[in-house]
């Protein structure tokens, strides 16, 4: 069946991005990790690390009480078909995944 794998990573805040960058990137290969799911605090964190993603070329998406619910909807629909292998989303977001 399904295998859920949580993990969580301490560092310093000034390398975090670059890190989270580099775990993205080794993913499927390096790790073996077929899905992941980023959670965040803010709609603005979310659009930033969006932003930074989608400029390293990391196929994702982002979801944010600043989406409209037919946005989020297709959002989640990328996110469960596999076409988009990485969620962003909000704290708020969780309740609903």
């Amino acid at each position: 069946g399904e295998q859920l794998r949580q993990e969580y990573v301490f560092m310093p805040q000034k390398v975090k991005e670059v890190y989270l960058a580099h775990l993205l990137e080794g993913m499927d290969a390096r790790y073996s990790v077929r899905s992941a799911v980023i959670f965040v605090a803010t709609c603005r964190q979310c659009q930033v690390l969006s932003l930074m993603l989608a400029e390293l070329g990391v196929e994702h998406v982002a979801l944010h009480a600043a989406k409209t619910q037919a946005q989020r909807s297709a959002a989640l629909d990328r996110f469960k078909s596999g076409v988009a292998p990485v969620m962003i989303a909000t704290d708020v977001a969780s309740r609903g995944l």
